[in-house]
Parts: C-alpha cells; sequence; structure tokens
C-alpha cells in the first residue's frame, strides 16, 4: 500500500474478497468506506431468509443480468443456493430493460417452476423496480429484494444495505 497514514475511502461492492481489508467490521489500518451490497455473504442471508419463508421450496429463479451471473456474484448465490439445499434457475434478461423483456422472464420462471425470486443488487432492476414487484404479485412468486424501494411498493421483503441511512421506524408492540 501506498500510504499507511493517510485515510482511504472506498465505497465498494466486498472488500473482502478484493483483498484491501480483511473484515467489514474491522478494517484496520486506514481503510474506512461503505460497502454497497454487503458483500458476497448476503446472498446467502438473502437465501436464508427466503428458506424461512418458504421452508418447502426446491427452487429458487435469480434475476441477474448475464455478466453478474457469469460472475463471483453469480457464483456466490449458486453456492447459497447450494448450501440451502435448492435449485437455482437463471432468469437473465436481455437488453433493453423494459417491461415486456421482464414478461419474457417471468414466463421463463414459471416453466423453470420457481417457487422464490431472488433479485440481484443490478441498477437496471431497481430502475424497473414497479414492473418488477408487479410481476411477481401477479406470477404469485414470494420474492426477495435487495433494496426496501421494492417493499415500499409491495414487494414481499427485502435485505441489504440502505445507503441513504434511512433506518425503519421501530416496531410498535401489539397489544
Amino acid at each position: 500500500m501506498a500510504t499507511t497514514t493517510i485515510p482511504i475511502v472506498t465505497v465498494m461492492f466486498d472488500p473482502i474478497a478484493s483483498g484491501l481489508v480483511g473484515s467489514i467490521a474491522r478494517p484496520g489500518g486506514n481503510i474506512t468506506g461503505v460497502t454497497v451490497a454487503g458483500g458476497f455473504e448476503i446472498t446467502g442471508k438473502r437465501m436464508g431468509l427466503l428458506v424461512e419463508a418458504m421452508p418447502k421450496m426446491s427452487t429458487v429463479g435469480f434475476l441477474a443480468t448475464r455478466p453478474w451471473w457469469e460472475d463471483r456474484r453469480g457464483a456466490a448465490a449458486r453456492e447459497a443456493a447450494k448450501q440451502a439445499g435448492l435449485s437455482l434457475k437463471a432468469a437473465l434478461p436481455g437488453s433493453p430493460f423494459n417491461e415486456a423483456e421482464y414478461q419474457r422472464v417471468f414466463k421463463s420462471m414459471e416453466q423453470d417452476r420457481a417457487d422464490a425470486l431472488m433479485v440481484s443488487e443490478e441498477s437496471e432492476h431497481l430502475t424497473n423496480r414497479a414492473t418488477i414487484v408487479e410481476l411477481a404479485a401477479k406470477a404469485r412468486i414470494p420474492a426477495i429484494y435487495s433494496n426496501r424501494e421494492f417493499v415500499e411498493l409491495g414487494g414481499l421483503m427485502a435485505y441489504g444495505s440502505d445507503p441513504s441511512g434511512h433506518q425503519s421506524p421501530p416496531r410498535q408492540p401489539r397489544r
């Protein structure tokens, strides 16, 4: 490293995998910053939440672009599904990202008999979140998303970082 005293602020997907830090909780040295998606481990956490919500499912559709599916992020999703004893089917939209393309992908997931859906963190999906949430509801397929904005539109659940720093209000106890 070129410096050990000047603070280095990063914004990246997974600083552990890149070898920049040894731990998110304690990066050490002069490195600090934000992990945009919580690293590869967050995929396993999302898969675990789907399993908790749908313990009898066997097949999960993974909505991701081809580059995402083919790199380490897709490998992390496949490994998380394997660890959970699930089959993971790629749901790969082509370009352009529009409603017709997402409809095609959802039809493909119906043919694959996907029991649930996990949506990657890609910005294309966030831009098209209303379409994705609507199609998931229409297909009656439970889905987990990486961003709260999907849930705000009616999506089932989300688990991920919140770059806005917004905190959910505390839950009120039921009476």
